[in-house]
């Protein structure tokens, strides 16, 4: 269990140190909302939530229990391949541009299919994290419900 929580930490540090070289944001527009997200802040998420994993299974580390290895590994892996696939397949969306005055721009973002390619892949690694995350709760859960 030492190893693993020295992973997450370690991987923490290096989410972050990307997070510092990462250059340019996403422009979305929902209805007359706009959010501009930078791509630095997806790994900066990561590690944010690296850190309190560390935190976690120190805690339970303390409390002398000990989580499943394997799942924590599949945790580990998953959470880091979709992390950089969230933040990879963001930086290689096209999103139409919102402050031009000159509209002949569009004409060039209307015949690009493979946005909504990429938006597939984004959904996807998004959702793949969320149930990835979920089993670490059941890691953690079921450190708790059995008694040893």
């Amino acid at each position: 269990m030492k190893k693993t929580i020295i992973t997450y930490l370690i991987t923490s540090f290096i989410l972050f140190i990307i997070s510092l070289f990462i250059q340019g944001a996403i422009d979305l527009v929902d209805g007359d909302t706009y959010y501009a997200i930078k791509y630095a802040h997806v790994f900066m998420f990561g590690s944010a939530l690296f850190t309190l994993y560390t935190l976690i299974l120190w805690i339970i580390r303390g409390l002398e229990k000990k989580t499943s290895s394997w799942l924590n590994w599949i945790h580990y892996i998953g959470s880091v391949i979709c992390i950089t696939a969230i933040g990879f397949v963001l930086k290689s969306i096209v999103v139409e541009p919102g402050r031009y005055t000159d509209y002949s721009v569009y004409s060039d973002f209307e015949n690009n299919y493979s946005t909504i390619d990429l938006s597939q892949w984004l959904v996807v690694a998004t959702l793949t994290f969320v149930a990835i995350q979920i089993l670490f709760l059941v890691n953690v859960f079921r450190v708790f419900l059995i008694r040893k």
